[in-house]
């Protein structure tokens, strides 16, 4: 898992990862931004590469998205 300061998402991203945190799922994160479901598939798939982690479970409970949670 990369270090949470090393990691530089842009602001969809960010918004995808947090939506992500609270366990929506891709069709959920979708309807919440406005964006096509594939969209968000890809989103999800940079932010896992971005964070270093294998699934969508590693990068929901990530540093990173805990805090972004809580903000």
């Amino acid at each position: 898992m990369a270090p949470v300061d090393d990691v530089v998402l842009t602001p969809r991203q960010t918004e995808v990862l947090r939506l992500l945190a609270k366990g929506l799922s891709n069709k959920e994160i979708a309807q919440a931004l406005g964006c096509a479901e594939p969209t968000v598939r890809v989103h999800v798939s940079t932010v896992m590469r971005l964070l270093d982690v294998e699934n969508r479970t590693q990068a929901a409970t990530s540093p990173l998205a805990r805090r972004l949670a809580d903000e």
